[in-house]
């Protein structure tokens, strides 16, 4: 399975902190873009729940 997206990349030294709930990479009040920093998270969890890695 693949899983790709159109956000606005994330920089190579904040990649392992892709999978943890509600983390984005701007938290500031006036960010630039939306979400919730969940959609990883949940695409990771069904593919597990599912037997993929």
């Amino acid at each position: 399975m693949s899983v790709s997206d159109n956000g606005i990349g994330i920089p190579e030294d904040r990649m392992d902190e892709i999978f943890l709930s509600f983390r984005q990479l701007e938290s500031h009040a006036s960010r630039r873009y939306g979400g919730t920093g969940i959609g990883l998270v949940l695409v990771k969890e069904f593919i597990e729940m599912h037997g993929g890695v």
